[in-house]
């Protein structure tokens, strides 16, 4: 090997993208109700990420960004620029309720499941409360159960996204 390429290799440093669903307690049991506990052990993962020198997209539901202890958390992480908040869409738990059934919450329908008017409605407002609420631009997204359609993917763009 040349010396040359031996001096590329050394000054190459491994990427590595991390991205955390951040999302409400065991949604994979189907709960009626949503709750956020798990925002407590945020912190502990995020000193785990900095001990690596990790810089992770937090991928945020809409009941995780109405979260005082997560809002808390992403501020404090954004504010020493060792984070990104993204937005993580569960349309059948987002708001503005546009039911497919009696029982979304037990069916989780993925977005594209969803006509184009209910997912502008629903991933306009989650942009905007991640916005308003963190004060920061959101760019990256995955769609909850990782659904990405033609819709979806075009109402992503409207809204500035460059990542999902």
């Amino acid at each position: 090997m040349s010396e040359r390429m031996r001096t590329e290799t050394r000054d190459v440093r491994p990427m590595l993208l991390v991205t955390i669903d951040t999302e409400g307690d065991d949604l994979w049991s189907r709960p009626r109700e949503v709750t956020t506990h798990n925002a407590a052990y945020l912190p502990r993962f995020h000193a785990l990420c900095q001990q690596h020198h990790l810089r992770p997209v937090y991928l945020t539901t809409y009941e995780m960004a109405l979260c005082r202890q997560f809002q808390a958390f992403a501020r404090n992480a954004l504010a020493r620029n060792e984070c990104e908040i993204g937005s993580h869409l569960h349309p059948w738990n987002s708001p503005p309720e546009m039911p497919l059934t009696a029982r979304d919450h037990w069916y989780q329908p993925c977005v594209s499941h969803f006509p184009e008017q209910a997912v502008r409605a629903k991933l306009g407002l989650l942009t905007r409360v991640l916005e308003d609420t963190l004060a920061v631009r959101v760019r990256s997204h995955r769609g909850g159960r990782w659904a990405l359609d033609a819709t979806s993917a075009h109402v992503l763009a409207e809204h500035g996204y460059w990542v999902d």
